[in-house]
């Protein structure tokens, strides 16, 4: 298809910019005093879209848009930016762009996932129109895969907190990511944090590690289930299977997965589907709750993506202003689907998990006991954190030992299959 002329002469753009510049101030410029998103004020206003978005100011932005792209960035390919502000600027340059037989391919960047449970993966390639615009020019492919974030950055990716592990669950195909927590993720972020959204809803204090600094302290796991159970689509429905959080703590911002005392838990990491028995195991790497209990694994039977509500979480920022969250939660927990399975020795965490192929045997790693000791009492027993295996008759040492990690091995007294009540099984051997 052959697109008409466009005039982007000097003299052209001159009159293109008298008559946008016309049109600014008196569709768009206000003398008043206003109070900005950021809670500074102003004595004036520009509202641009009262401009750009009629006909003759769509025209008049994209031309002068596209001349001016062209002329400092010859090579450019595309052209987007943040939603909803960048819309009718990137697509009125795209427009003008193929006018004037020069396409720009035009993209947006959300900046947070929709609420309504959906997904899309997107491919990090050269050949994306918006990481070949990034600020990082990555030189080939290999360099995009070392720098993957920034790729993902890029393309408006969703920033999750903290992912740790990832594990399909067997038997129905969905997978699952540990979130271990995020201090950076805030009601009312600034420079690098990053703000509430659906995926990453929490954002709270608590002792002793954040008291007085809120972010996602104890973590979450999501899971994915994806567009026809096939493993080759490109979109997926979400919820977040379990949120970490102490028993006690606000059930309608923190607890929102209900835990109890038999079950609470914070930071998961570790995260592995038993292939035998279709168990999730659920390993923890944490400071939060340590000053409660110690790192430990849980064991629990996971549900299905969507078996949950859509709570909607509610915060006040400190202008006074609401802010509102809808987020997706699994199925809550009960003492049948959730339960903790082990506790570590002090200051470790708990990390690795494999089985025998009959179910009857894990092996667990306990990874750097009483770690949290200076160099300077190195030379003293009495001040390690922790004597663990040797106090637990492992090895030498006793009371005194110096703390080791190590491999557990976890079998039935009755010979009977990790976690399972009876003889359920999902593969037989």
């Amino acid at each position: 298809m052959t697109a008409p002329s466009l005039d982007v002469s000097a003299a052209a753009l001159e009159v293109d910019r008298r008559r946008l510049l016309a049109m600014l101030t008196e569709r768009s410029y206000a003398r008043k005093k206003i109070v900005l998103s950021s809670g500074r004020e102003s004595d004036f206003y520009i509202d641009c879209k009262k401009t750009v978005l009629t006909a003759v100011g769509h025209w008049l932005v994209g031309t002068l848009m596209f001349a001016g792209v062209r002329s400092r960035f010859p090579s450019a390919i595309a052209i987007g930016g943040l939603t909803m502000g960048a819309d009718p600027l990137a697509s009125a340059v795209s427009l003008l762009s193929f006018l004037g037989q020069s396409p720009l391919q035009a993209f947006l960047v959300r900046k947070e996932p929709k609420g309504h449970g959906t997904g899309q993966w997107i491919e990090l390639t050269l050949g994306n129109a918006a990481i070949a615009a990034a600020s990082y020019k990555f030189a080939d492919q290999a360099d995009l895969l070392v720098n993957a974030r920034l790729a993902a950055d890029a393309v408006g990716a969703t920033k999750m907190d903290r992912p740790e592990w990832s594990a399909v669950d067997p038997k129905t195909g969905e997978i699952y990511y540990t979130l271990t927590n995020n201090s950076s993720r805030k009601l009312e972020p600034t420079g690098s944090q990053q703000g509430l959204d659906a995926a990453n809803p929490r954002s709270y204090t608590d002792a002793p590690t954040a008291s007085s600094a809120p972010g996602n302290v104890n973590g979450h796991i999501v899971r994915l289930k994806e567009n026809g159970s096939e493993s080759a689509a490109t979109a997926f429905t979400w919820d977040i299977y379990l949120f970490g959080a102490e028993a006690g703590a606000d059930a309608a911002k923190v607890n929102l997965s209900s835990l109890t005392a038999d079950n609470d838990m914070s930071s998961p990491d570790g995260l592995w589907f038993s292939p035998k028995t279709g168990l999730a195991f659920i390993q923890t790497d944490d400071g939060a709750y340590t000053d409660v209990t110690n790192c430990m694994m849980l064991i629990g039977m996971p549900g299905t993506v969507g078996d949950g509500t859509t709570p909607t979480l509610s915060y006040t920022k400190a202008d006074g202003s609401t802010v509102t969250v809808q987020t997706r939660v699994g199925a809550k927990p009960t003492a049948a689907t959730l339960r903790r399975f082990l506790v570590g020795p002090n200051d470790c965490e708990i990390t690795g998990i494999t089985e025998t192929p009959d179910g009857k045997t894990i092996f667990v790693n306990i990874q750097h006991p009483g770690e949290a000791i200076s160099k300077a009492n190195l030379a003293d027993p009495a001040k390690y954190l922790s004597h663990w295996p040797g106090n637990a008759g492992y090895g030498a040492g006793g009371k005194t030992a110096r703390p080791r990690s190590a491999t557990i091995v976890v079998t039935r007294n009755d010979g009977g299959l990790i976690g399972v009540d009876g003889t359920a099984v999902l593969n037989s051997y």
